[in-house]
């Protein structure tokens, strides 16, 4: 990959992130960076895999994740920083981007955060999230943690290089566990992500 490009998309990421609340375009980010807005959408689709319009939306509604972890009494004033006109702009875009309500992402968090706590000492024998397309092939993942990670790592694979929609397969390590397997993959193009939660 070119120096260069992963250079200027970064510095335009860098930009996103800082500047979430504002109305950014990609012909404002390319000219930002110093290219035409037809290449600079080339290269940052080559870097990133998707345009600067998914990439910054993507950023904008984890933001809007993060918000609503925090004091649901700032919420609206957290939503508005990030880019969001209204809640109702935020609901309408929460779920087919996360796959449930803004609601039932709280609830679920609280959930997910108790049942990491119960199961982080233990063995997990969980069996992997399978697709049901045509099978073909096996990936292996090593994930690299700090040495003192004591959560559960969630690891994925997905069709596009931002997680907006169920993994095609799945699964959980713990205990130290690094390493795993994804059988019966259906053919295509993955990209695999994993999350740590301590």
């Amino acid at each position: 990959m070119n120096k260069e490009h992963t250079a200027v998309v970064e510095k335009a990421i860098r930009y996103m992130k800082d500047h979430l609340d504002e109305d950014i375009t990609s012909g404002f980010l390319a000219s930002y960076v110093g290219y035409s807005s037809f290449h600079f959408v080339r290269i940052f689709k080559n870097v990133t895999g998707i345009s600067p319009r998914h990439f910054l939306s993507a950023l904008q509604m984890e933001a809007g994740k993060t918000a609503l972890l925090q004091d649901p009494s700032l919420l609206m004033k957290i939503l508005l920083s990030v880019g969001f006109h209204s809640p109702g702009s935020f609901n309408t875009r929460f779920k087919p981007n996360v796959g449930m309500s803004p609601r039932k992402f709280s609830i679920d968090s609280l959930s997910l955060s108790s049942y990491v706590r119960q199961y982080e000492h233990e063995e997990l024998q969980l069996e992997e999230h399978r697709s049901n397309r045509s099978v073909s092939q096996q990936i292996r993942c090593h994930i690299e943690a700090p040495a003192d990670f004591r959560g559960i790592i969630f690891v994925g694979l997905f069709t596009h290089p931002i997680p907006d929609q169920k993994p095609a397969a799945g699964t959980a390590l713990n205990r130290k566990k690094r390493t795993c397997s994804f059988t019966d993959v259906p053919s295509g193009t993955y990209y695999a992500l994993a999350a740590g939660i301590p």
